[in-house]
C-alpha cells in the first residue's frame, strides 16, 4: 500500500484524486474542485437567542489521524475532524487555515490517532439491495462478527419567538448512537445494550453464550463486554 506524508500532502493528494491536472499546475484551487470550504455565519440573531448547544462533530478540536481512499492511497498524520451531522469528513490545510470538506465517494475509511485506542471509521453500506447508500461507522471490532456503531447528532432548533416564547433559547445538537452486529455475511443487525438483544442475534449456539455471559459477567451496556462475547463466539 502507498502511504503519503504531510508536508507534501496537498500537492500528491490533488495527483492521486484529479489525475487529469498535471502536477506542476496543482493548486488550492485544484483542491477545491473535489472538496469544499465550509463557512457558518450567523446573522440578525435575536436577543433571545442564547447561541448553539452541543457541536455537529464527533470532536470540535482538530485531531491527527490518516485517510485511506479507494484506490489504497493513504494520507497520513493530517489535521481531520468528522462531522457527525453532515456525514462528512474535513481537514484543514495548516498553512492556509482552510477547511476543506473530502469527496466521500473517494474514501474507503479513516482513522484517528488515539494513544491507547486508535478510533477507525469505514465508508460502508449496510444494505445489501443498495450498496450506494453509504455512510461512515464506526468499528468497534472485527473479527468473523462485526460490532459496528453509527454515531448521528440530532438538531433541535431553538424556540425563543415572541416576548413570552417559553421553549429553547438555544439551538442544540443531541447525541445518538446506534449499534449493529454483523455476522458473516449476513445483514446487519441492529442491537440495544443488553445481554437479550446481542445474545438474540448471536441466536445460534445460545446455551454456550448465556454461560459464558454468566461465568464471565458479561454486562451488554458495555460495548467492551460486547466485544469479550464476539470474541468467544468467534472462537468457537
Amino acid at each position: 500500500m502507498k502511504r503519503i506524508y504531510y508536508p507534501f500532502m496537498l500537492s500528491v493528494f490533488c495527483i492521486n484524486i484529479l489525475a487529469q491536472i498535471p502536477a506542476q499546475t496543482i493548486t488550492e484551487q485544484d483542491l477545491q474542485s473535489f472538496s469544499e470550504g465550509r463557512t457558518f455565519v450567523k446573522t440578525n440573531i435575536n436577543a433571545l437567542y442564547e447561541g448553539v448547544k452541543g457541536t455537529p462533530y464527533f470532536n470540535d478540536e482538530w485531531l491527527t489521524g490518516d485517510v485511506y481512499f479507494q484506490d489504497t492511497t493513504e494520507i497520513n498524520k493530517i489535521s481531520i475532524r468528522y462531522n457527525i451531522y453532515t456525514d462528512e469528513l474535513e481537514f484543514i490545510n495548516n498553512t492556509s487555515g482552510q477547511v476543506f470538506v473530502i469527496n466521500s465517494d473517494k474514501i474507503s475509511g479513516f482513522r484517528f490517532h488515539e494513544p491507547e485506542n486508535p478510533l477507525y471509521f469505514k465508508y460502508m453500506s449496510l444494505k445489501p439491495k443498495k450498496p450506494d447508500e453509504k455512510s461512515f461507522f464506526q468499528i468497534l471490532y472485527e473479527g468473523k462478527t462485526r460490532l459496528l456503531l453509527k454515531h448521528k447528532k440530532q438538531f433541535i432548533q431553538a424556540d425563543y419567538k415572541g416576548a413570552y416564547a417559553s421553549g429553547n433559547k438555544y439551538d442544540e445538537y443531541k447525541d445518538d448512537k446506534i449499534y449493529y452486529l454483523v455476522k458473516d455475511d449476513e445483514p446487519a443487525q441492529r442491537i440495544k445494550l443488553t445481554n437479550k438483544s446481542v445474545l438474540s442475534a448471536l441466536e445460534d449456539d445460545q446455551p454456550v453464550l448465556k454461560e459464558y455471559a454468566s461465568d464471565n459477567k458479561i454486562d451488554c451496556t458495555n460495548p467492551e463486554d460486547i466485544i469479550r462475547l464476539l470474541k468467544f463466539y468467534d472462537n468457537q
